[in-house]
């Protein structure tokens, strides 16, 4: 017999799902659905049906997915829907302080990080959140998953740390104290962020006073 006539004599099958003997012949199955519709769950197994004579039809009254194919295919298909018909985590929102970084600056590097992340593992974890920074008062406010916002803390902490910053003053003899401070604020990148590095001159004494960490102090 054809595959492509499947349909016309598969054999339903119960709640119990495909059993043993039932793997190489035609099977029809109903799958309820809990979260997703009826389409959606179409949109998700079609690639996974048998090229020849595998079908699927939504009954969005019913919010099912009645599919028809070969037994040992039906079970991967079921463990599909199993994975993709999950309710989603619930979402939640938290203010975090950031003590030693701008906020603006830390929510674009962990917004980059988990990106990195996400791209990583194959997953969509980076688009299941949000992060905005409040400069008022150099706070972070964070909504996703309880799961992800902890990652986000963890991640938050390790790079919030203190930079041990070191104030300098620069005394000139031949050139202006403003000019290099130009030149310094164009070679020095902002890697510490606002917080983290700051000039002042000083035009009557033709100084330039410098907070920085050591490594831009030596540079």
């Amino acid at each position: 017999v054809e595959a492509s006539t499947i349909p016309e004599f598969s054999k339903p099958v119960g709640d119990a799902g495909v059993a043993a003997d039932e793997l190489i012949r035609p099977v029809t199955q109903v799958f309820p659905l809990k979260t997703i519709s009826a389409q959606r769950a179409e949109q998700v197994v079609k690639p996974f049906l048998s090229k020849v004579g595998g079908t699927s039809v939504p009954d969005d009254e019913t919010r099912s997915l009645i599919i028809t194919d070969f037994g040992s295919n039906l079970r991967r298909i079921e463990r599909l829907l199993e994975w993709v018909d999950q309710s989603p985590p619930p979402v939640e929102s938290e203010f975090v302080d950031v003590k030693n970084m701008g906020a603006a600056d830390l929510a674009g590097r962990v917004t980059q990080l988990m990106a990195a992340r996400s791209k990583t593992r194959g997953s969509t974890a980076a688009a299941s959140f949000e992060i905005a920074s409040e400069d008022r008062t150099n706070q972070l406010f964070l909504v996703g998953p309880r799961e992800l916002l902890d990652e986000i803390k963890g991640l938050i902490k390790r790079l919030d740390v203190p930079l041990d910053l070191v104030t300098e003053t620069y005394t000139f003899r031949y050139v202006k104290a403003e000019r290099i401070e130009r030149f310094v604020k164009q070679i020095v990148p902002e890697v510490t962020g606002q917080r983290g590095f700051s000039t002042a001159v000083d035009a009557d004494g033709n100084m330039l006073v410098v907070t920085a960490t050591p490594d831009i102090h030596r540079r």
